[in-house]
């Protein structure tokens, strides 16, 4: 791996966090990623800010994610997500530009997280994979039958 050991948060090199990545997946990263060092204020100047989900979204995030088990499905999110506050991108990987861009202070996971999701890219195209599944319709059902609604 021909990473620079360039410092990031907690003095851990940029090789620590792709090495935490190849150990999470059990994979190898195939070539270099280039990594983009942001503040907040050049990663909102540039376009980027957090999303901001509609009530609609959150509603569906409850259902599908509480028919997953993870809180109660008819848990109303906004709160929670209003008081993680709007600024909280950290770390992520963009298969378009194929670069990681971290994001002021990030934490260790949204590093590694970022690095898991660049090696992933590297072994199975994810821009591919993304394409097919919405062109042959496989990701909206899978989505329709984790929403559908149970029995009565």
């Amino acid at each position: 791996m021909g990473l620079a050991a360039v410092a990031c948060k907690n003095g851990e090199s940029e090789a620590w966090y792709a090495r935490r990545a190849e150990d999470v997946r059990e994979l190898e990263l195939l070539e270099e990623v280039d990594i983009v060092y942001l503040s907040p204020e050049e990663y909102a100047s540039r376009g980027g800010r957090d999303p901001v989900p509609t009530d609609e979204e959150l509603h569906r995030y409850a259902q599908t994610y509480g028919r997953l088990g993870f809180f109660p499905i008819d848990l109303d999110l906004r709160p929670i997500y209003t008081r993680q506050g709007s600024n909280r991108t950290g770390a992520f990987y963009s298969w378009r530009t194929k670069e990681i861009v971290i994001v002021d202070h990030a934490e260790d996971n949204d590093v590694v997280a970022a690095f898991v999701v660049a090696l992933q890219d590297q072994h199975f195209d994810l821009e591919a994979y993304l394409n097919c599944a919405t062109r042959d319709g496989r990701r909206q059902r899978s989505r329709e039958t984790l929403e559908a609604k149970p029995a009565s």
